[in-house]
């Protein structure tokens, strides 16, 4: 009998911004925070270098539909079916 698997990964990106600034380091600056950041600044390009495995652990599907409500809070009223689609087979 196939068990339900959770493998979280991470992937990497090169992303590279054209800044208007005075220096390097305002510059810099500008970017850092991107991913918390409330004004966007916007990407000249991006590519994919890599995805790598973060960690990986069997769970039921009892834990497999909690994380799924709590990862997906926009889709936690779909139904058990719908929410069971979602895993790879």
């Amino acid at each position: 009998m196939s068990k339900i698997y959770m493998v979280e990964t991470f992937v990497t990106h090169r992303v590279v911004y054209a800044i208007e600034a005075s220096s390097e380091e305002e510059a810099r600056n500008k970017v850092i925070p991107t991913c918390n950041q409330d004004d966007t600044i916007i990407e000249m390009t991006q590519n994919c270098v890599g995805e790598g495995i973060f960690s990986s652990r069997k769970v039921t599907e009892k834990e497999y539909l909690r994380v799924f409500d709590e990862e997906n809070p926009e889709r936690n009223k779909w139904s058990v079916e719908s929410k069971l689609k979602i895993i790879n087979r």
